[in-house]
């Protein structure tokens, strides 16, 4: 996984021999770090300074820049942490039974998981572009959630009598954090009307594929 060396960087003794108590503290003051960014972005600070960081984690900024030298790293994490977090809210649904129902527990979860870690994606959407290796980790999320589309859906998608993956794309996207983000804050629908709305556009697409 990207980013797993940051979090067990080795500690030595002056002698070359690891220190598991210095290598245990490291960790924990990283994960702190993260973790008091992620506080700071859902109690509605969504570009954290390194100091505010430091503060909430308790920590000096030069610990922040010693463990991470840069605030984007932190923000890395953070969202590969929340998404870690969270990951068992996508299960993958088995292609039987009704098509409404398979739609339903589709955005169910989308829903459950979007708002879990809505914060923290709105942050890092917005930045993908000026932090190495976020694109890569929204990128594993948006992979499993199709995942979930072409197993869940395969039935309807396969018989499409167009072009199967376009249906894929257009699935995602309706399904997608960005077309949730649209509903809640733009539309300024609550998460129930949310659902229904995700749900109501994907049986549309379906049904429409199907004619």
């Amino acid at each position: 996984m990207a980013g797993a060396t940051t979090w067990s960087g080795a500690d030595a003794d002056d002698d070359g021999r690891p220190s598991d108590r210095r290598r245990e503290r490291g960790l924990r003051t990283r994960r702190n770090i993260v973790r008091a960014a992620i506080d700071l972005i859902e109690a509605g600070n969504p570009r954290p300074t390194t100091e505010q960081v430091a503060r909430r984690a308790g920590v000096s900024t030069r610990l922040v820049f010693h463990h991470f030298r840069r605030l984007e790293v932190v923000i890395r994490l953070a969202a590969e942490l929340q998404a870690g977090r969270h990951r068992s809210f996508v299960a993958i649904i088995p292609p039987r039974g009704p098509l409404p129902a398979r739609i339903a527990a589709i955005c169910r979860q989308r829903r459950k998981l979007f708002e879990a870690t809505g914060p923290v994606l709105r942050v890092a959407y917005a930045r993908e572009l000026d932090t190495p290796g976020l694109t890569e980790v929204l990128g594993r999320q948006r992979a499993l959630l199709r995942q979930q589309l072409e197993v869940t859906l395969g039935p309807e998608i396969s018989s499409h009598g167009g072009e199967p993956e376009l249906l894929i794309d257009i699935l995602e996207n309706t399904t997608g954090w960005q077309y949730w983000s649209g509903l809640r804050f733009e539309a300024g629908l609550s998460s129930s009307a949310a659902e229904r709305a995700m749900a109501s556009a994907v049986s549309e697409l379906l049904d429409r594929s199907g004619r």
